[in-house]
């Protein structure tokens, strides 16, 4: 792993603290679905999911599915209040499979909060647009 050669050249890094670094990288994947296994693995994770809700992660869904050509959503169902999200559907597909569910995965007392508060804002966000779409006729 490429943390590890990276450590193992600066000097003043304990050499023995590399095996723990690496075990934290490999645990912070969220589609892995990896436990954590220590307290660092904990935080890595919590941070790293804290990118995954939010204002910053709408900006980056709606970036990535641009890039992608993904649609924003399913005509038919938007909100997805009748059907299944399907994963890589659209923009809003992924607010239910992922964006929306972070806060459940939190292990640290200040990141249950802070994701807390993004899942809220989320929701407000949706809200938002649902009233949007409905006053342009697309809802």
């Amino acid at each position: 792993m490429a943390a590890g050669e990276i450590l193992a050249d600066v000097s003043e890094y304990p050499k023995e603290k590399i095996p723990a670094v690496q075990t934290c990288i490999r645990e912070c994947s969220f589609s892995k679905g990896t436990p954590a296994t220590s307290l660092e693995s904990e935080v890595l994770q919590d941070a790293d999911r804290l990118e995954a809700t939010g204002a910053i992660s709408i900006m980056r869904t709606c970036a990535s599915s641009g890039q992608m050509n993904r649609k924003f959503y399913d005509l038919a169902d938007p909100f997805r209040e009748y059907t299944k999200p399907v994963k890589f559907a659209s923009t809003l597909d992924l607010f239910y499979l992922r964006l929306l569910i972070v806060e459940k995965t939190m292990h640290t007392e200040l990141g249950k909060t802070m994701a807390r508060h993004r899942t809220a804002f989320l929701e407000q966000f949706l809200l938002q647009l649902k009233q949007e779409l409905s006053e342009t006729g697309e809802y």
